[in-house]
């Protein structure tokens, strides 16, 4: 299985770095020798974990599901979905379905499921219907405090030491790709190094072609998914625009 420290050395590669790279770093201001206020695994770790969030959100489904209760009895937020983690430590980012016990949930819209009319409450007091707000799950009018569990597509466990494995959903591929989003990050912190800023253009472009790549897979293989993985999202991605700025010698 791969670690998160595979990822740090093909970053580290792709900018010929060595392993004792400082550029992803932040100095502490205290000169060469002083301890850096940000570590450089550290930050790129963040990075890492930014990149395999990107893609989760664009185009790497990553299925599992999570059991939440109201804050109060009769909420209308069941969570927001930074408050529904499932039990392999992910966040959920987009719900398909929600069920309490056996019964599965109407999916509604947000607009309406406040409406009792259109809405009521189960005889048991519990809600019938469930709807996404885009950052949380929202409920229909109850009066109970049910336990849900949430079905959908989550974010990769996040990545906290390099030793740590990566979530098992992300492959090979998909590894490649976050590495490229690493390591063109660091480039770009570093424009005024004009080594790196050369790199900046091919990293983004790799990054780029290897979310489109997935994508593309990802819909030849099941068309569905396209309801829950626009395709706006990524073929309106703003490229890295490679433009060559000529000054003239006078």
């Amino acid at each position: 299985m791969a670690t998160a420290q595979d990822l740090i050395n093909y970053c580290e590669t792709l900018l010929q770095q060595t392993s004792a790279m400082f550029l992803a770093g932040l100095p502490s201001g205290g000169g060469e020798n002083d301890e850096y206020t940000i570590p450089s695994n550290t930050q790129l770790l963040l990075w890492a974990n930014e990149g395999q969030n990107r893609l989760a959100k664009l185009c790497l489904p990553i299925a599992d599901t999570a059991t939440a209760t109201p804050a109060a009895a009769g909420a209308s937020v069941l969570a927001p979905f930074t408050q529904i983690v499932s039990a392999s430590e992910r966040t959920l980012v987009t719900p398909t379905s929600v069920s309490i016990g056996t019964r599965t949930l109407q999916m509604a819209n947000q607009g309406f499921i406040g409406n009792a009319r259109f809405y009521p409450a189960t005889p048991a007091g519990e809600p019938a219907a469930w709807a996404s707000t885009n950052n949380a799950v929202t409920l229909s009018t109850y009066q109970s405090l049910p336990e849900c569990t949430v079905y959908g597509y989550f974010l990769p466990k996040p990545l906290s030491n390099p030793v740590q494995d990566i979530d098992p959903f992300i492959d090979d591929f998909a590894q490649r790709t976050i590495a490229h989003y690493m390591a063109w990050m660091v480039a770009q912190k570093n424009v005024d190094n004009t080594v790196l800023a050369e790199r900046i253009v091919p990293l983004g472009n790799e990054w780029v072609g290897g979310v489109r790549e997935i994508y593309a897979r990802l819909i030849q293989n099941d068309t569905t998914l396209e309801g829950f993985f626009p395709p706006e999202s990524v073929n309106s991605m703003p490229g890295p625009q490679i433009v060559k700025q000529i000054v003239p010698r006078s």
